[in-house]
């Protein structure tokens, strides 16, 4: 979609209406649900966000914020799902032994510049105290980092050299965490992903960042119907990916 097709679509002050149109609605009782409820129903939609499209140019010093209603998503992009876990209220988890996301700066950097990170959690935990994760910034070495055996939210900060950014605008920022293991082996979770580290905030051009209050984390184990509240997110995300995949590979035949 273009960008003035969007702005045509979705003008400014107006109200926009979104409508879904369901060809086989059916009920619970045919479904073996509710034997009393007869209404035609089709999903339940629970959250409906927009972002912008394409990348967003980042100002040095801006939150990027990594939780729940934030905007990490225009940072993450395809990588949500197979990098990162959908966000929660307190932050997005890295899966596997390597995550990352992009930053397209507004302006190319000049020189070096600082980062600061506000980790909300590690997966470790029984035969796993610690956790060693090392950062890189466009291939280049930035931090080494050893997480646990707390797990409590604090701050990280690194400096990002001259020669990584190279006075590009583009900044790809990697999470390297060899060691890490399927979450529920170490005894705090029943998810079987590997996690890694679950990231809350991140600002590029500062090395002052404000922890959030976050208060009380929920039981680490979801209930059910939260986990099935999850899943039409998380299949279109999926679908959106594989439907590009495809679009890619039929393109270069």
């Amino acid at each position: 979609m273009s960008a003035a097709f969007a702005a045509q679509l979705l003008p400014a002050g107006e109200v926009v209406k979104f409508s879904f149109r369901i060809s086989t609605p059916r009920t619970q009782k045919e479904l073996g649900w509710r034997e009393q409820d007869k209404r035609p129903l089709g999903f339940r939609l629970t959250k409906l966000q927009l972002t912008p499209a394409g990348s967003m140019r980042y100002r040095l010093g801006d939150l990027i914020d990594f939780s729940e209603g934030g905007d990490s998503i225009t940072f993450v992009g395809d990588a949500l799902g197979l990098q990162w876990t959908a966000p929660d209220p307190f932050g997005t988890w890295t899966i596997g032994p390597e995550a990352g996301f992009k930053v397209s700066f507004q302006d190319a950097p000049a020189a070096g510049i600082p980062a600061a990170f506000v980790l909300t959690d590690c997966n470790v935990g029984g035969s796993a105290p610690s956790l060693s994760v090392q950062v890189k910034a466009n291939g280049h070495p930035v931090g080494e980092w050893t997480l646990g055996p707390e797990r409590e939210s604090h701050k990280r900060l690194i400096q990002i050299p001259a020669a990584a950014l190279a006075g590009s605008t583009d900044l790809n920022v990697v999470f390297e965490i060899p060691g890490v293991q399927p979450a529920v082996a170490l005894g705090w979770t029943d998810d079987p992903r590997p996690l890694g580290l679950r990231l809350a905030r991140a600002v590029f051009g500062a090395d002052q960042i404000e922890i959030p209050a976050l208060g009380p984390q929920p039981p680490a184990k979801r209930p059910m119907t939260r986990r099935i509240l999850g899943l039409p997110f998380y299949a279109v995300h999926v679908a959106r990916i594989l439907t590009r995949m495809a679009i890619k590979k039929w393109s270069e035949r």
